[in-house]
């Protein structure tokens, strides 16, 4: 996903300074881009199913240790 992000950033700068926008047009349209990648993100992740690992409807479930606790939270 991560992949994606970068590409889809990557081809919203190219097309902007491609199209020589005025700088503030630019900048609303990278402001806009940005609340709407936001957006989209908190959505996805609000409707991730949290539950036990081996439910089949969970899409997140617990980790499997305290040293994977702290590894997450590195990445917070």
């Amino acid at each position: 996903m991560a992949a994606d992000v970068r590409r889809a950033i990557a081809h919203i700068h190219r097309r902007l300074h491609r199209e020589e926008w005025p700088l503030r047009l630019r900048r609303q349209a990278l402001e806009r881009a940005g609340r709407l990648l936001t957006e989209q993100l908190s959505a996805g992740t609000k409707a991730l199913r949290i539950g036990p690992k081996l439910d089949r409807g969970t899409d997140v479930g617990p980790l499997i240790s305290e040293a994977e606790a702290r590894r997450v939270e590195e990445w917070v």
